[in-house]
């Protein structure tokens, strides 16, 4: 599903799961990732940052916990794998639960533990990134 190996470049997403289409105000630039706004992304170039927050998502998949109904992810994790396929990770730490995207294939949808979601969020808010605010 993802690979053991930490990749050498990873990006970090915040997204907003229901920004209204018309509504670009908190949007990077209008650009969307699987059909969710993207707030801000950030390359993690650190090799420590990168190790801590690819250690923190391998947590998430290996200790899923039962999952929600609802899907409304507010992170995403995008990383070429070492077989050369780019991998887009969606997550919803509020529902418990990721779509795994591998190459041009459809999302699998996998329980994770949301044990890690202060992880994701430091990345972001020291990229000064905004996290769209969950609604539980």
């Amino acid at each position: 599903m993802i690979d053991d190996e930490t990749p050498a470049e990873l990006t970090l997403y915040s997204l907003h799961p229901d920004l209204p289409l018309g509504d670009d105000a908190e949007t990077s630039d209008g650009e969307r990732l699987h059909g969710f706004r993207v707030l801000g992304k950030v390359e993690m170039a650190d090799a420590l940052k990168r190790e801590t927050l690819y250690s923190a998502l391998k947590e998430e998949l290996a200790k899923p916990r039962e999952p929600h109904k609802c899907f409304e992810p507010r992170h995403a994790v995008r990383y070429v794998g070492g077989d050369g396929i780019v991998r887009v990770i969606l997550i919803c730490f509020a529902c418990r639960n990721a779509c795994i995207f591998i190459g041009d294939g459809k999302g699998k949808y996998h329980p994770i533990a949301a044990t890690h979601g202060a992880v994701f969020n430091r990345y972001l808010t020291e990229a000064g990134i905004a996290i769209a605010p969950a609604k539980h």
